[in-house]
């Protein structure tokens, strides 16, 4: 499998700035559910309506805090997993240079100590 770092950083970022957006959304959001809120009236009708609204948009604050804070788990793993990819890049680059340079060093890989210099014939 291939992995691109930076595709992974990428997509770190698009994830960073989906919570945040999801984030000042809701903050928006709860500006004008306060309102709506104020609206209901003061009967008993609308004593149970406000309470179930008040239960429902706490709990609708805590799915998009969740969610938002997904979001910035999978940052974070996406982060670590493009600092893993290019250092295990790296280190891949560095085994392979290592084996060519070691097979230089030695002659195999360079033709050279092979035959003895002379001809089919010999002397």
């Amino acid at each position: 499998m291939e992995v691109n770092p930076d595709e992974l950083v990428k997509l770190a970022a698009q994830s960073q700035s989906a919570a945040q957006v999801l984030s000042s959304q809701w903050a928006e959001a709860q500006l004008s559910l306060a309102v709506a809120h104020d609206s209901l009236g003061d009967s008993p009708a609308a004593g149970a309506l406000a309470d179930t609204y008040d239960t429902a948009t706490a709990a609708a604050d805590q799915v998009v805090k969740s969610l938002s804070q997904v979001l910035m788990n999978g940052v974070q793993a996406l982060e670590q997993a493009a600092y893993d990819a290019r250092e295990a890049d790296d280190k891949a680059t560095e085994a392979f240079l290592s084996v060519r340079d070691s097979g230089a060093d030695d002659g195999k890989s360079s033709g050279k100590g092979h035959g003895n210099g002379h001809g089919k014939g010999g002397h």
